[in-house]
């Protein structure tokens, strides 16, 4: 079966720009996940701080009462 359409355009060029597509969007799902690993990293250090900061009240607080 012989087809009546044909392809006219750069093969190459087509190429390129679909490598060129496929890169930008692995690096943009890439740069995601990153920053979403960076949000919960921080959500956790502030956790974090704050755990910290009630251990120094209440150690402050029984320090106090000991005086």
């Amino acid at each position: 079966m012989i087809s009546d359409t044909r392809y006219t355009g750069d093969i190459n060029s087509d190429l390129e720009a679909d490598l060129i597509a496929f890169y930008l969007d692995s690096e943009s799902r890439r740069i995601e996940s990153l920053s979403k690993k960076a949000v919960y990293d921080g959500i956790e250090l502030v956790y974090d701080i704050k755990k910290e900061r009630e251990k120094l009240r209440v150690l402050g607080n029984v320090m106090a009462l000991k005086v």
